[in-house]
């Protein structure tokens, strides 16, 4: 046995003597854990450690043979199951585009995710799962890259409907994921014209956005990821014509 051991492992034990060894019985701690009566493969017992506190044990195996004589072995393990959590995580950024097919109707609308820790680094190994809806439907899953982004196919559509795709959890081992901290909208619409809808707040030529923005602030001050995206697109518009929109309030 390993000298530190998770999940389910074989314990094993080699056991002969004088008269034939008839059967080995395993121990951890006090307590059984299995009997091998049959040696032709070897003696062994599987021990599923995730029943157990993490920590130190011992494991033991008592052979017994034809005769009633006994002998036995022990060794030291540490049962460690537990998985450190890292830090959070977060949905960074979801993006999509629409590829059209040749000169057909039909298109394909992909999706892409990017997962950030805390610290802004890329996580990857991370299950992202998420529904379609609209012109396709669904719940599907993918695992982040080295980068910290999955993608999403639509597959092939025909027509005009829209398709949108909803991140609806995300998943590591060592990362809780923290929705909170989200810096993007996890829901997402698209069009075969590529017009990207998340929130409200619709992605098309510069003028259609600030006539969205003065409606925002006409109607009511946005927060959360409202707020981001429209603060996002006062600062590329200021990078684009150096003259600010008017800040938002609220």
């Amino acid at each position: 046995v390993p000298a530190t051991v998770s999940g389910t492992v074989l314990v094993t034990a080699e056991a002969e003597g004088t008269y034939p060894v008839a059967q080995v019985e395993f121990f951890v701690n006090d307590e059984s854990i299995g009997i091998d009566s049959d040696g032709t493969d070897g003696w062994s017992v599987s021990w599923d450690t995730t029943s157990y506190v993490d920590g130190g044990y011992i494991v033991s195996a008592i052979a017994t043979d034809t005769e009633g004589l006994t002998g036995s072995d022990s060794a030291e393990v540490t049962v460690s199951n537990s998985t450190e959590v890292e830090g959070t995580m977060h949905l960074s950024t979801l993006d999509a585009v629409a590829l059209r097919k040749g000169r057909s109707a039909n298109w394909e609308a992909v999706f892409t995710a990017a997962i950030l820790d805390a610290t802004g680094s890329p996580v990857a190994n991370a299950t992202v799962t998420g529904s379609f809806s609209g012109a396709v439907s669904g719940t599907v899953s993918g695992v982040t890259d080295a980068n910290g982004k999955v993608s999403f196919s639509s597959g092939n559509v025909s027509g005009s409907s829209t398709i949108t795709f909803t991140v609806l959890s995300v998943e590591h081992g060592n990362f809780d994921y923290d929705p909170e901290a989200n810096t993007a909208d996890t829901s997402l619409t698209i069009a075969p014209d590529g017009t990207v809808s998340s929130a409200g707040l619709e992605s098309g030529s510069l003028n259609d956005l600030i006539e969205q923005l003065a409606r925002y602030q006409v109607s009511r001050p946005p927060r959360g990821n409202q707020r981001i995206a429209m603060e996002n697109l006062l600062v590329d518009h200021w990078m684009l014509y150096g003259v600010p929109l008017p800040g938002i309030s609220g």
